[in-house]
């Protein structure tokens, strides 16, 4: 299968890796997730590209399945809101040595704890006629691998609670 060509860097957050796009607004971007052969989602490989249609088109005209990610629910590395400053984050990897993926104890993320996204939102399907619940994504807020003096730091309150992400995805 032929994936998307990414033409320009993962390094930053703030530009487009189809068209070049740079833009100091985050919220301009969109983060896709690349699916293997049998349309699993490949660890690590993520293409970060801005809300143009013509960008959108390349993804949906690609063979590889190309997933979108909701904000702060990607893996340590591609944590868009936090690891883009971040100094331990290789492309979309995280290289810090506390993840237990690299050989260390954990890395502790903080992901949001707000009445939405704590919240359990049930609806009725009319069109299937089924009921479904489901609860919000928890985006991440906060790592303890960020420099102390990074703004973008989410400091988190003690009523918020900790949650220990060894190498895998957020809740």
């Amino acid at each position: 299968m032929t994936r998307v060509e990414r033409k320009f860097s993962e390094r930053e957050f703030n530009q487009c890796q189809i068209c070049g796009y740079t833009e100091n607004e985050i919220t301009s971007f969109r983060i896709w997730e690349e699916c293997d052969d049998q349309d699993k989602p490949i660890p690590g490989s993520y293409l970060f590209t801005c809300k143009d249609k013509k960008c959108l088109k390349v993804i949906q005209d690609s063979e590889t399945l190309y997933r979108e990610v909701p904000w702060g629910t990607c893996s340590p590395g591609a944590l868009i809101l936090l690891c883009g400053p971040c100094t331990y984050r290789k492309a979309f990897e995280c290289q810090h040595p506390h993840l237990k993926k690299n050989g260390g104890k954990g890395l502790l993320i903080h992901l949001a704890n707000d009445a939405y996204h704590s919240a359990l939102i049930c609806y009725y399907d009319e069109e299937t006629g089924e009921h479904h619940c489901r609860n919000p994504h928890r985006p991440a807020i906060g790592c303890e691998g960020l420099p102390e003096d990074n703004s973008r730091s989410a400091k988190p309150d003690s009523t918020k609670p900790e949650i220990d992400i060894p190498d895998g995805r957020t809740p």
